[in-house]
């Protein structure tokens, strides 16, 4: 029998936090399961096991800098003590604070995971980010990249040996997304309109994500087709910004925010094809959960993951930079600049191939049929069952 403590900032609201709520509900079930996180939310994802929680009651501003100290060490206080007594067989931990404490905390008593989930070669900071990370990794007693491209990059700038790190991808419990009760907002029943064409993207309303290229091209696209329609799932900081430049293109009849949806996949369901135009990622979550739903494709070929999930044969290091990519489970094209260009200004050449590959899937029905089998037939390779064996395997193994 095992004994698992993971380590998170919480169980809410994210792509880490729900695979952590996977892992727990997927593993074997004489294994015993403890989870240490930050603060209990009001919503969680579920999980198994006992909950251990750090919050502090006057924490009000989570962005105050003497509030995070204060947490960071209370919580390494708490995960120091559960090494110390749990008689664990690992720790596993995701996200960069998490891992940096069970790095910290040490691996006398127990082995040490952490999780990476995204390169860092976008962040501003790469160089001395990259020094850190080699450091702390390198403690570690084993490396899990959330993608190729990751581990790649791990090996090759960060320094970490090839046989310290190993990719284990998401996973995901397909019956269970599938299948939920049917919509009653009024932008379900817009998507739900049967001679209108729907796209769907789903992400934080942040630079990342890179929604404002997707709000351009669909301004242009709705001139050509009036009845299609964008939702656009997620909350973020750009809100007011995207809201401003949708209503500067006056498509506000056509693109419609939902806002952060605890149920994606009901608005999966309704819609007809999935954009994603994230500048660069560490795995992609969303276009699994999509295509889980039978939803064509059409992603950025962004470092790293789309590529690795929609064009899986291919040389995971390789970006397509100027032109469509008819992969094997979607469409891929080249990454947007990011500039942040107003209504006026003109589509980059980036967004054309995008906008002539949206088109391409609304007036091609054949390719598109054939994108709604390929979408749920790799989705399978990412079941839940598939990726717990794998954790298994390195658990029972270190």
């Amino acid at each position: 029998m095992q004994k698992i403590l993971f380590v998170i900032t919480s169980l809410s609201g994210g792509g880490a936090e729900r695979i952590i709520s996977n892992l727990t509900t997927g593993f074997p079930p004489e294994w015993e399961i403890d989870i240490l996180i930050a603060r209990k939310d009001s919503t969680m994802y579920p999980h198994r096991g006992n909950l251990f929680s750090i919050d502090i009651k006057d924490g009000s501003n989570r962005n105050n800098l003497l509030y995070r100290i204060r947490v960071l060490l209370k919580k390494y206080i708490m995960l120091r003590n559960l090494k110390k007594k749990g008689g664990y067989t690992a720790c596993v931990s995701f996200m960069t604070r998490s891992n940096i404490l069970n790095v910290l905390t040490g691996n006398k008593r127990c082995k040490t995971i952490v999780s990476v989930r995204c390169d860092g070669r976008h962040n501003k900071y790469k160089r001395s980010k990259d020094k850190v990370e080699s450091y702390l990794n390198g403690k570690a007693d084993f490396v899990i990249s959330i993608s190729n491209g990751v581990r790649e990059h791990l090996i090759n700038n960060v320094g970490l040996p090839p046989k310290k790190v190993k990719t284990i991808y998401n996973g995901f419990d397909v019956n269970n997304y599938i299948h939920g009760k049917p919509l009653q907002s009024e932008i379900a029943k817009l998507i739900s309109v049967q001679d209108s064409f729907t796209f769907i993207t789903a992400g934080r309303l942040t630079s990342q994500k890179n929604q404002w290229h997707l709000i351009r091209v669909f301004a242009h696209l709705s001139k050509r087709h009036p009845k299609c329609s964008l939702i656009i799932l997620g909350e973020g900081e750009l809100r007011p910004y995207l809201e401003e430049l949708v209503s500067d293109f006056g498509v506000e009849a056509n693109v419609h925010f939902a806002g952060f949806v605890e149920n994606t996949f009901d608005y999966y369901r309704e819609a007809s094809a999935f954009v994603f135009t994230s500048l660069w990622e560490g795995f992609g979550n969303v276009l699994i959960e999509a295509m889980m739903c039978g939803l064509p494709v059409i992603s950025t070929d962004c470092h790293s993951g789309p590529r690795e999930i929609l064009a899986p044969t291919t040389d995971v290091s390789f970006q397509n930079k100027g032109c469509i990519e008819y992969a094997d489970y979607g469409i891929l094209v080249p990454p947007c600049s990011g500039v942040r260009h107003g209504a006026d200004a003109p589509l980059e050449l980036q967004e054309q191939l995008l906008l002539d590959a949206m088109e391409k899937i609304i007036n091609d029905d054949d390719m598109r049929e054939s994108y709604v089998e390929q979408s749920r037939k790799r989705a399978g390779d990412f079941a839940i069952e598939k990726i717990v064996g794998i954790w298994t395997e390195v658990i029972e193994g270190i």
